[in-house]
């Protein structure tokens, strides 16, 4: 499924703020007004951490102080041969029309030198001596050669001269724009994001034109990016060696690293990107007890936050495809769904009864006076899951003794609670063959 975009509302850019991040932006904003430029500013966090979410945030804040900002998002981009096209066309959109007009004129000079290819004779010159060339061709490719120096000579100082007129020009619309109100000038404000997951010619290739194309007097950028893929790009071109620190501090002048957000807080804003909040509402479905039972397996599987994100995704598809989940409890499906998802082969050896229930609800036993983050309920399920009929009552019977005390409500209640969970799968195929069933027809879809 594809994840739906937190709303960014233009008028309260943070009223969806998840993660609580409306702070770090006034900071940042703290920072920026009071910075000489030019600047870059690296916003450093993992993929899948929320990013981009905050710097449409940060943007649409600084836009309503009355910032013009400039939003290009980097990987939706590099299908372009050259980056400086599609990152100059983005200009238009963020920018004042009636002051763009000259800036454009010297953008398209500058892009034509920057999109000339070298001549389709280079690729013969390079298999030289390996593939034959007709004797006509070889000497119109020795008189060529002799003057390449001389058109690389001339062709260096025409974009030269066209970058410094770019570089004049583009400095010209930031004091412009900036000036509006010339007591308070502000500078204009380019956001560049997902750059790390762009193919790494057009990474770097984009790295170095903001460095000596748009790097001017006025302009601001903010980079987000995972610093550690985009030091693997730079690796893939470059080779292994290569100090991919030392090359990224001549471009950012600081690094930024965006505090990781809290599981819980993550977790909030992922049901909600993954529409589960409003599955569980359609369906009546007290959404809060089902987030606090997956808050309670995210923590007890020690998911990452890739994996909440992608434990949310799989639970939409649940909601949206099955109907008849009531059958099993959600806290027992909430739980063995997070073991499928972060440790498969304990997953495997749960299903095919190789003694790993005992191992799990030992687990869950050292948890649960640890200020109840593990339901005892939760254990009584994955002991009735492994019942069949001649040992079910015995199971609960035992369980009941040892967890009576710690219930939440009724022992005798929750007996009922039990039997009926047995009674609806169990006569068939058993509670895990069931659940095992429902988890991988939808973990199959990822």
């Amino acid at each position: 499924m594809k994840i739906r975009e937190i709303e960014v509302n233009p008028a309260n850019p943070f009223a969806n703020d998840k993660l609580e991040r409306k702070p770090i932006a006034d900071l940042l904003t703290t920072l920026i007004s009071s910075t000489d430029t030019p600047y870059v500013l690296g916003i450093d966090s993992k993929w899948g951490t929320g990013k981009t979410t905050f710097v449409k945030m940060w943007k649409a804040s600084l836009e309503a102080s009355g910032y013009h900002c400039i939003y290009f998002n980097a990987w939706e981009n590099d299908f372009s041969e050259d980056p400086f096209i599609s990152f100059v066309s983005h200009f238009k959109e963020g920018l004042p029309e009636n002051q763009t007009a000259q800036f454009l004129s010297k953008a398209k000079n500058l892009g034509a030198f920057l999109l000339k290819r070298a001549l389709p004779v280079a690729a013969r010159l390079a298999t030289h001596g390996i593939v034959n060339i007709n004797p006509d061709v070889d000497g119109a490719l020795e008189d060529l050669s002799q003057n390449i120096s001389e058109d690389a000579i001339e062709k260096y100082s025409e974009t030269k001269a066209s970058i410094e007129n770019f570089k004049e020009s583009l400095k010209a619309l930031a004091k412009d724009i900036g000036q509006a109100e010339p007591s308070q000038p502000k500078p204009v404000i380019i956001f560049v994001d997902e750059l790390d997951r762009c193919r790494p010619t057009y990474a770097v290739q984009l790295l170095e034109r903001i460095k000596h194309i748009f790097t001017v007097e006025g302009i601001i950028f903010v980079l987000s990016i995972d610093r550690k893929q985009l030091g693997g790009s730079l690796r893939c071109l470059y080779g292994n060696n290569t100090d991919t620190e030392s090359y990224l501090k001549r471009i950012i002048d600081l690094d930024f690293a965006l505090p990781i957000p809290t599981k819980r807080n993550f977790l909030f804003a992922c049901l909600e990107k993954t529409q589960v909040v409003e599955l569980l509402r359609d369906r009546q479905i007290d959404a809060r007890i089902i987030a606090a039972s997956i808050l309670n397996t995210i923590e007890f599987w020690d998911f990452s936050l890739r994996e909440v994100e992608h434990y949310c995704v799989v639970f939409n598809t649940i909601l949206k495809t099955q109907r008849n989940i009531g059958n099993i409890p959600f806290q027992y499906l909430i739980f063995i769904l997070g073991a499928k998802i972060r440790d498969k082969e304990l997953y495997e050896r749960y299903m095919s009864d190789q003694d790993a229930s005992k191992a799990i609800i030992q687990r869950l036993k050292e948890k649960v006076n640890d200020d109840n983050i593990i339901p005892v309920e939760l254990i009584g399920y994955l002991i009735v899951a492994d019942a069949n009929k001649s040992n079910l009552k015995t199971l609960v019977d035992n369980y009941l003794v040892d967890y009576s005390g710690t219930l939440k409500h009724q022992a005798e209640d929750f007996e009922q609670n039990l039997l009926y969970f047995f009674s609806k799968l169990g006569h068939k195929e058993g509670v895990k063959v069931y659940t095992d069933r429902l988890i991988n027809n939808h973990l199959s879809f990822f």
